[in-house]
């Protein structure tokens, strides 16, 4: 961690930069996120949202099917890095499987939609403006995910960005009769 000196009255301190305090902030942040989100089974909370096409959509359209439902923003760097991984995971995961991707406070829908095309996201988007979703999951950090069983119950949550095998891995897994 960074650290930078100062003579407070005479004594020689050493404190931390505001880049290690942010770092050690976000570390807490991310432990609290993953105590939070749990492992119980529920089911996934009602609502409808908009589409990049403003059509409005419900999550239990997509009942029958394994979902993974990805929270993300387009300033969130982590979501960024975890986008290719979705983006491979909508591709080559067979069955009744689709990925969801809710942008959360991330502008007007024709910028999400440039965001979209410009980083491969062939998932369908959906747009949730005032975090009403994200208030319902109980989201405090993104990106953060939920698999969903084709009965619409919560499998799996995941906090931070997550790579393309452990989603796989755990999607699969669901997927088996």
């Amino acid at each position: 961690m960074g650290k930078f000196s100062s003579k407070v009255k005479g004594r020689s301190t050493t404190i931390p930069s505001r880049s290690a305090f942010l770092q050690v902030i976000s570390a807490l942040l991310f432990i609290i996120a993953s105590l939070a989100v749990g492992s119980e089974r529920k089911s996934i909370p009602a609502f409808n949202l908009k589409d990049l096409n403003g059509r409005l959509v419900s999550l239990s359209s997509y009942q029958g099917k394994t979902i993974l439902i990805n929270f993300w923003a387009t300033w969130c760097i982590p979501c960024l890095k975890e986008i290719p991984d979705l983006v491979k995971l909508q591709r080559s995961i067979k069955g009744p499987f689709t990925v969801v991707g809710i942008a959360v406070a991330s502008g007007e829908p024709s910028d999400i939609r440039k965001f979209a095309e410009d980083h491969g996201m062939t998932y369908p988007i959906l747009l949730d403006p005032d975090q009403r979703a994200y208030q319902k999951f109980r989201v405090i950090g993104l990106p953060a995910s939920f698999l969903v069983d084709r009965n619409g119950t919560v499998a799996k949550s995941y906090v931070g960005p997550q790579t393309y095998g452990r989603f796989a891995a755990d999607i699969r897994a669901v997927l088996k009769p």
